[in-house]
């Protein structure tokens, strides 16, 4: 049986079920010109346009999905038929340099065709997976739809897609100069979907009254980062660009500090990164003399990343709190005079070229460096007690040493010898109950000797994802955020696992946890089945495509599993904590805010 959908000016949408018989097939349909659509179940439909004849001869169908649907210009446009229509796997972007390695490989995989000259399309025999198609013509801004589910057998119909118009950019600054006097400086970046990176566009001064702006810009979620003559990013804007854009206005405050930065007794040349948690981060040098100065956007609560007091490329952070006095704050930084230095070597003894990081006994990070050609290293000016060092092949993830326990102390130092071992390798694959494989999934895990420490990964087009981790290892805690369905937390044991890939089930029953929170942080904690997470792990990157958005002005709505979750105000979920059972297709709402007061 075939179904023959017809349609024309002179003739609404009507569908017939045709009997075939030896092949061939009839149906009586209206005597004018017709566009046709064939289709039988499990084939890719065929169209014909402009029809003027009852005679179609011979009807190829090919078995497998298929993506079709219509695209157009916003306002008058150069001929559909001129645009480029591409269509790849739908993978999230990896957050480090497997991105553009990834993008190769999946451009290899991308399929290329022009709409007919109404802007009809369709993408024919495909395997089941998730697809984005996007459009491009020369002058206006691309088009893109992602996450579009095909099954086999099955054609999914898209709903237009629309060509923009370059847009401009128009942003006014308050105040109009920096806390030195000199211009703002603004750069605008544009988002990788369904991903926290982004790629710059433009990057220029802005006027003396504080304004800028950009023409020729794409639509879609951009970045506007808004630095002083220094380079220093004192704020940014996320906003979704568009030909009918209203101006974006940035206010920003600002507390002129200085200080000073001793090692021991002795004043300390370094560099110095303040870092606040929200995206800003402000740089500073100290003299010989330790002395330093400069303007921070706000008070408050600040992480200081001190790069010096070791080899050239050590660093080490300290928190601050930063309250101004007489208009002017004043910072001590006083780095004990400690040191910790050693040698890292591989398994045969020979020496590795290695990062190595300290950590305190709660696993917070305390300071980094690189090793020499010759495995040695040296972090001065760590607090006495006991810390963990961590050392990590610099060519690979492959080998690592673990953390080892070290008693830091004023009076002596040993040197250490860091052995590396190789690492072991956690394989996992997404799908769906039927089986289906969920590709493009976020994948941010939690190991046992790092709680704090958030990594990520992100599952290929076949739904797998691979993770390196520490030496024995017991478990790794994983939040799984995948497209279109719920969030899913689970601890995965590694004791006995062979080294097969493991299978993780997602799309089970869910609800909504409506959590209200400042999306700038700081965030209180979530737990679930032992795992504890910042609710901050649980978002979804700003320019996510995936009904539902999990942004929402009071705070984030989640698709999550349904299970018991406990929100606490503090990692340790001792204090201010509000239990809640997600059922399946329930809401639950929870104040974050308070619990954080």
């Amino acid at each position: 049986m075939l179904a023959v959908q017809i349609e024309s000016p002179a003739v609404p949408r009507s569908r017939f079920d045709c009997a075939v018989a030896k092949s061939v097939f009839r149906c009586a349909v209206p005597a004018t010109t017709l566009d046709v659509r064939i289709a039988a179940s499990g084939f890719v439909p065929r169209y014909f346009f402009g029809v003027d004849r009852p005679n179609l001869g011979e009807v190829a169908l090919a078995r497998g999905g298929s993506i079709s649907g219509m695209v157009r210009f916003d306002g008058d446009g150069p001929p559909l038929s001129g645009i480029a229509l591409e269509l790849k796997p739908v993978t999230a972007p990896l957050m480090k340099e497997g991105w553009a390695a990834e993008e190769k490989r999946l451009a290899s995989r991308a399929t290329t065709l022009r709409p007919n000259d109404r802007g009809f399309f369709q993408f024919a025999r495909l395997e089941p997976g998730q697809y984005t198609v996007t459009a491009r013509q020369e002058g206006w801004s691309r088009a893109r739809r992602t996450e579009i589910e095909v099954k086999d057998g099955e054609e999914n119909v898209l709903e237009p897609i629309v060509i923009e118009p370059l847009a401009e950019v128009d942003v006014s600054i308050r105040p109009p100069l920096d806390p030195y006097g000199k211009p703002w400086l603004v750069s605008l970046r544009e988002m990788v979907p369904m991903s926290s990176m982004s790629t710059p566009v433009v990057e220029t001064e802005a006027s003396m009254s504080g304004a800028w702006s950009a023409a020729g810009i794409e639509s879609g979620f951009h970045r506007i980062e808004v630095m002083d003559h220094r380079r220093s990013n004192f704020a940014y804007s996320m906003v979704d660009i568009s030909p009918h854009m209203a101006p974006v206005s940035i206010g920003i405050a600002s507390v002129l500090v200085r200080g000073t930065i001793r090692l021991g007794n002795e004043p300390l040349r370094a560099r110095l990164q303040f870092r606040n948690g929200k995206g800003t981060m402000i740089a500073m040098r100290s003299d010989a003399e330790g002395r330093f100065s400069g303007a921070l956007p706000q008070e408050g609560r600040w992480e200081v990343l001190i790069f010096g007091g070791g080899s050239a490329q050590s660093s080490q952070q300290r928190t601050v709190q930063v309250q101004a006095s007489g208009g002017v704050a004043d910072i001590d930084l006083r780095l004990a005079g400690t040191r910790v230095a050693g040698r890292v070597v591989g398994s045969d003894g020979a020496p590795v070229t290695s990062f190595v990081r300290l950590w305190s006994e709660e696993r917070t990070f305390l300071g980094a460096t690189s090793t020499d050609e010759r495995g040695q290293f040296e972090l001065a000016g760590i607090e006495p007690g006991a810390v963990y060092v961590e050392a990590e092949s610099r060519a690979s993830e492959n080998a690592k040493s673990g953390f080892i326990p070290v008693t830091v102390s004023e009076v002596s130092s040993d040197e250490l010898t860091v052995v590396l071992r190789p690492a072991a390798r956690f394989r996992a694959r997404l799908t769906t109950p039927s089986g289906i494989p969920v590709a493009g999934a976020i994948v941010r895990y939690l190991l046992p000797d790092r709680p704090g420490q958030t990594m990520e990964e992100v599952s290929g087009p076949n739904g797998v994802f691979t993770i390196a981790l520490s030496p024995g290892a017991p478990s790794v805690d994983l939040t799984i955020l995948p497209p279109g369905l719920p969030v899913k937390i689970v601890r995965v044991p590694l004791a006995d696992r062979p080294a097969s890939t493991t299978e993780l089930i997602l799309g089970r029953p869910a609800g909504i946890l409506e959590l209200e929170v400042d999306h700038r942080g700081p965030f209180p904690w979530i737990e679930h089945e032992g795992v504890r997470y910042s609710v901050g792990s649980l978002r979804y990157p700003s320019n996510w495509t995936s009904p539902p958005r999990d942004h929402r002005p009071w705070g984030m709505s989640l698709l999550i599993e349904a299970g018991d979750y406990t929100i606490c105000g503090d990692r340790a979920m001792t204090d201010r904590c509000v239990r809640k059972t997600i059922a399946p297709g329930a809401i639950e709402r929870v104040d974050g805010t308070a619990l954080l007061r």
